[in-house]
């Protein structure tokens, strides 16, 4: 079923952020972590129309905002479905966390969809839609300020044609939207409307 597994274990020195910013040199102005990670990654296609793809992360990781190193777990999911020969559609999530032995640092959820409809050989419709959610700790963010909820959705709608091998043109329509603890609900920030033509100029 066109399926793969990897296993990839990480041992790594790296250094920290530089505790003089004023000062370029890295020796005697850094702190020397040591990372410590395995990743598992597979993949499966069960079915002709049917993608599905996984990765997990977990071990020791620097926490670069706060110059230290933390316990750090990711998982990340892919599921591309083909509902017909000009309907796909794409599902991306990722879950991560952060802690350290003074508690968590943060929770993030990121959500992604993307659906594409080809019409013909020359024009196409997508439609692309992101959704974050981050969970900080402000009380394990000590050399930073953090909001403790922030969420964000952004979304994508965009039409192409190509007029020709090398002109393609686009129109499209974006809006992003984000909450934070002053907001008790998702505001929209910005709305766009664009268009564009692209044109590859051949030798």
């Amino acid at each position: 079923m066109l399926s793969k597994f990897d296993a990839m274990f990480t041992y790594a020195d790296k250094v920290g952020l530089r505790e003089d910013e004023s000062n370029l040199a890295i020796d005697g102005n850094t702190t020397r972590f040591t990372e410590k990670l395995a990743t598992f990654y597979a993949t499966i296609q069960p079915a002709p129309q049917l993608y599905l793809e996984t990765e997990l992360i977990i071990g020791d990781k620097i926490d670069y905002r706060n110059n230290r190193l933390g316990e750090y777990r990711e998982f990340f999911s892919n599921i591309s479905y083909n509902f017909t020969r000009h309907l796909e559609a794409e599902l991306y999530f990722t879950n991560s966390k952060l802690d350290t032995n003074e508690g968590n640092v943060y929770k993030a959820d990121l959500t992604e969809l993307r659906i594409s409809y080809q019409f013909d050989v020359h024009s196409y419709l997508k439609l692309n839609l992101v959704y974050s959610d981050i969970d900080r700790n402000p009380d394990n963010n000590p050399y930073i300020n953090v909001s403790q909820r922030n969420k964000n959705l952004s979304s994508q709608l965009i039409y192409a044609y190509k007029l020709n091998p090398q002109t393609v043109f686009y129109l499209g329509y974006s809006d992003n939207s984000y909450q934070d603890d002053y907001l008790n609900n998702l505001e929209r920030e910005q709305r766009t409307f664009f268009t564009k033509i692209s044109y590859a100029w051949m030798p």
